[in-house]
């Protein structure tokens, strides 16, 4: 409860209530402090009532206040010494002070004061009922006075009015004394949470401790895994791993389970070169090698069997060659545990191969053999006696044989021949096909030699590509002498048979001039494929391929310049400017005569095939260009021969002049339609023919 007590006993020192009586009452009206029993307070207020009333204490006396210490008064002249009391006391007690000050003498200005104090005390705690003190008040207003304090306290604790008070104090009471029993039982439980705290806290250091030498004892054990590990596993072999290998089929996972024996032969050989010879590392090298031998045996039995099949009749080597390279590994063990055995298997390999490439070309070689092929003789010459002979060439009187007259024409004329070259189908002709070609009713059907030749070649080029890159990847050869021995091994008689199919059915006896040159093309565009592929081992076949074919090449420009060269001493040459027209009167030639001759007309087909096939940058540099040369040069001295013996004949009575000027007009009209049927063609070899024949043209053109 709160309430005002005063230390004014301790405070005022040797000095008595009567000698300083006011400063008593200030000190009671401004320190409040927490009174511990309510019946004390009362009792004191009662006490320091009857002291004030009795030294006759104003309340108009201007006297000096304490500060913090009682014991301590305020030095004389300073602010607090002239402090109106009555104005503080307004402050804290209310406005109804001014009043009972001004309006009151000695006496009733004291219980004036009394009154509004005891009052505003009673204002201090709205819970206690202070009507006895009260009543006590009003005693003190009405004049009664008591002397003795314990009466005026009894008076208080007797009074009716103060049961209810008092009954309200023994329930705070028992309220006090059950929170106190509550917080007693709160307390007990809070020690026993703190003793289970530190006892947990006590536990998790433990804990802790513990914790950190099993981490440091973990750190140890991996460290020591770490290095043992290799070594254990490299000793031990899985029993399963020697089931797999002793028993299993040869599959993916057979090829791992060697993969790991190979691991661990390795890693072995790392042990005894760091660690020596020790009882567990060479007991298992024991038993590594078991299992290696065992494994050699099925690989020596796995690939023989695979072999084997290639030697089957029409079985597809390269399927059998892919399942090989899904186990490429087998023959890298092989050479590594048992390498003559690996050498042994090369052999047999290579043996079985060179029979089984032999034996598919050589059916195939047959089957294109069979074929209708267009056979060009020597008749079909620029020039020839056969043509003189059946009036084909240089006469318009016979042109009955027309199959003879359709050869004569496609041996001068490249049509669309040269589209093989270029193209880029990956198909040839299949054997069955060119079987059936030759039967009863496909007669009409005609191949040149160009045909064959580029299905053969094609077909060895594929075959070639696969083999190469499968002795690379399987046996683990590499690029250089170690692959193009091997492969030469397989592809010798292949190539062999190759080159007696181009000599022997080909070219032997032909004079297809456009076939042989399209052949060469082909070759070099071959090359230029193996380049590409990245196959080098076929180009010595193909050089010679070479070497077989610019000599008949040569040999069939050679015949038809002597052709032309023997043409221009035949009567059968001139007879067609002689039939063609009929002289005047004085038996001069007619203006048909002046046309250009069919020599002229087949020389500039001749020319332009060949021309044609000739658009790079190196013909210039090639037989091909001596040898357009040379028929260029028999050509221009068989039309000189024939325009002087037809216009300027000896013993003939024409002028000398008239006659030179029909022969100029002859040998323009021919040059200029060489010029013509050459003009769309391109090339270092094609614009240089171009550029003479327009020289020639531009020579005798008539005025």
């Amino acid at each position: 409860m709160i309430g005002i007590y005063s230390h004014a006993d301790e405070q005022i020192g040797t000095n008595t209530l009567e000698d300083r009586p006011m400063e008593l009452l200030i000190f009671v009206a401004f320190e409040i402090v927490v009174i511990p029993d309510d019946y004390q307070m009362l009792h004191y207020c009662l006490n320091l009532h009857d002291k004030s009333k009795a030294h006759g204490i104003t309340a108009s006396v201007p006297h000096r206040i304490s500060r913090r210490s009682i014991s301590r008064h305020p030095p004389t002249g300073s602010i607090e010494s002239y402090v109106d009391v009555l104005t503080l006391l307004e402050t804290f007690l209310g406005p109804d002070i001014c009043e009972n000050n001004s309006n009151s003498k000695d006496q009733e200005g004291i219980l004036g004061l009394e009154t509004v104090f005891i009052d505003n005390l009673f204002q201090f705690n709205c819970t206690c009922n202070f009507s006895s003190l009260y009543y006590l008040t009003n005693d003190y207003k009405n004049g009664i006075a008591f002397k003795d304090p314990q009466e005026k306290l009894k008076l208080l604790i007797d009074s009716k009015s103060s049961k209810p008070f008092f009954s309200k104090f023994d329930e705070f009471h028992h309220d006090l004394k059950f929170s106190d029993k509550n917080l007693d039982f709160l307390e007990g439980y809070l020690v026993s949470f703190y003793e289970s705290l530190n006892s947990l806290s006590s536990d998790m250091e433990t804990l802790e401790a513990r914790s950190r030498s099993l981490n440091q004892k973990l750190i140890v054990f991996q460290n020591t895994e770490k290095k043992l590990a290799p070594i254990v596993e490299a000793l031990i072999i899985p029993p399963s791993i020697v089931r797999q290998i002793s028993d299993g089929e040869v599959s993916l996972q057979w090829l791992l389970a060697l993969k790991y024996i190979l691991q661990r032969h390795n890693e072995l050989e790392i042990m005894l070169k760091e660690r020596g010879g020790f009882v567990a590392i060479k007991a298992a090298e024991q038993q590594l090698s078991v299992i290696s031998r065992k494994a050699v045996e099925r690989i020596r039995d796995f690939l023989g069997s695979k072999i084997k099949a290639l030697r089957v009749f029409g079985v597809n080597s390269q399927a059998i060659q892919k399942d090989l390279l899904m186990f490429r590994d087998l023959y890298t063990f092989l050479k590594i545990q048992h390498s003559s055995l690996a050498k042994d298997i090369l052999k047999a390999y290579i043996n079985t191969m060179s029979w089984y490439y032999f034996s598919y070309f050589y059916r195939y070689t047959k089957s294109l053999e069979k074929i209708n092929i267009h056979h060009f003789q020597k008749n079909v010459l620029l020039g020839s006696d056969e043509g003189s002979k059946r009036g084909l060439l240089f006469s318009r009187s016979t042109l009955k044989d027309k199959t003879f007259m359709q050869v004569l024409m496609d041996s001068v004329n490249l049509g669309n021949r040269a589209n093989i070259i270029s193209s880029d189908d990956p198909s040839v002709l299949l054997a069955h096909v060119a079987e059936n070609s030759s039967l009863n009713g496909n007669n009409h059907l005609l191949y040149y030699i160009e045909t064959g030749f580029r299905s053969l070649n094609f077909a060895l080029l594929d075959n070639v590509t696969v083999e190469y890159q499968f002795l690379q990847d399987f046996f683990g050869l590499k690029a250089g002498e170690s692959v193009n021995k091997v492969f030469e091994s397989i592809f010798q008689k292949t190539f062999s048979l190759g080159q007696a199919y181009t000599n022997d059915i080909l070219t032997n006896d032909s004079y297809d001039a456009f076939g042989i040159l399209i052949c060469i093309r082909l070759c070099r565009k071959l090359e230029f494929e193996l380049q590409h592929r990245k196959v080098p081992v076929m180009e010595d076949y193909l050089n010679l391929q070479l070497l077989n074919l610019w000599p008949k090449f040569q040999l069939v420009m050679d015949a038809h310049c002597e052709s032309l060269h023997r043409s221009s001493s035949r009567s059968s040459l001139h007879s067609y400017i002689s039939d063609s027209s009929t002289g005047d009167s004085n038996g001069s030639l007619g203006s048909a005569a002046l046309v250009p001759h069919p020599l002229t007309q087949a020389f500039s087909s001749f020319l332009a095939g060949i021309l044609t096939l000739c658009e790079n940058e190196d013909s210039i540099s090639e037989p091909v260009a001596r040898s357009v040369l040379r028929l260029r040069n028999e050509f221009e001295s068989v039309l000189t021969k024939l325009s002087t013996s037809t216009f300027c004949p000896n013993g003939h009575e024409i002028g000398k002049r008239q006659g030179s000027t029909k022969q100029e007009k002859f040998l323009y009209n021919n040059y200029f339609l060489v010029s013509t049927i050459l003009s769309d063609l391109t090339g270092p070899l094609a614009n240089q023919e171009k550029d003479h024949f327009k020289l020639l043209t531009q020579a005798y053109e008539p005025n």
